[in-house]
């Protein structure tokens, strides 16, 4: 058999949600080209993972969904700036998010969690609760403007699935252990926590070694799947995992096994606690206006920002 007809019989007998799920990824590597390697870093990802907390909504993979969502939002400001010059465009931009990043990613939050679950306590009115108590005021009006502001961003086009579900369905198509699946779970959770540090190493490797599919960025499903071939190496005597996620996925099994590795190396790792994540934020802010959609003017800004 060709390889053509070893193409066409794959196609063939890959499960309807795979893909979409396929498709999905192919739209996800395009949209990366266009937003090159922007991603929230450590400090930021703790603060997304800190009010998922505290909004009970830190379970199956709303966080880095809503990690995903900032991210978006931040490249859709970038873009209505495009009449400026780059240096310039990064001022305006970090000048008019600052004041709102705590806004945004709580709105995050809730648009993935409400794509996750309509029983989530995810309300306007428990939002502005929430930031309240961590001493950040914002009206009902912000809340609603905002989040309506970030769905007009994403084309109102939330992802339906998590990264952590799409991983449980890829182990569930492989019949993994129903007792590694916690192991599935917590891994693609933890590098979702890591995530800058986990792509920035693997673009690293897959390059050296000439693997495809590390041009931009790790694609979600990707991501999921290393989690999985991950979590059967280390709670699994599972064999060729690996492998046949490669032919579902229809990349080379060297980078699937790149994932793994690497989501086993950078999760292990010991990373310095974080005691107040909100610290970098600012504090106790004035609720002058409810305009969430008119940007300051431009100031210079010399603070390291972790997004």
């Amino acid at each position: 058999m060709d390889n053509n007809a070893k193409s066409v019989t794959q196609v063939n007998n890959t499960p309807e949600w795979l893909k979409r799920f396929l498709e999905e990824s192919e739209r996800e590597g395009n949209n990366f080209a266009l937003m090159g390697s922007r991603m929230l870093r450590q400090k930021a990802r703790s603060i997304v993972w800190y009010i998922s907390e505290k909004f009970n909504c830190h379970r199956n993979g709303i966080p880095g969904q809503a990690c995903c969502i900032v991210e978006w939002y931040i490249v859709y400001v970038m873009r209505k700036q495009s009449n400026l010059e780059e240096s310039a465009i990064a001022r305006v931009v970090l000048e008019y998010i600052r004041p709102r990043m705590l806004l945004i990613m709580a709105c995050s939050i809730v648009l993935a969690a409400k794509m996750n679950s309509a029983m989530l306590p995810v309300t306007a009115t428990a939002t502005r609760t929430v930031l309240a108590l961590e001493g950040f005021l914002f009206s009902i009006n912000e809340v609603v403007c905002m989040e309506m502001e970030i769905l007009k961003a994403l084309e109102f086009r939330v992802p339906l699935m998590t990264s952590v579900e799409v991983g449980e369905m890829l182990a569930h198509e492989l019949a993994v252990q129903p007792q590694v699946l916690p192991a599935v779970t917590k891994l693609i959770d933890m590098a979702e926590l890591c995530r800058y540090d986990v792509e920035k190493v693997v673009r690293w490797v897959a390059r050296s070694r000439g693997l495809s599919n590390c041009d931009t960025r790790v694609r979600t499903l990707h991501l999921a799947a290393g989690g999985v071939a991950a979590a059967v190496k280390t709670a699994s005597n599972m064999i060729g995992v690996s492998e046949k996620l490669a032919t579902m996925l229809q990349v080379p099994t060297g980078y699937i096994k790149c994932l793994r590795d690497i989501i086993v190396t950078e999760t292990a790792k010991e990373r310095p606690h974080i005691d107040k994540p909100l610290a970098t934020l600012q504090r106790k802010r004035k609720n002058n206006d409810d305009d969430c959609s008119r940007p300051p003017s431009p100031r210079p800004s010399t603070s390291r920002d972790p997004y």
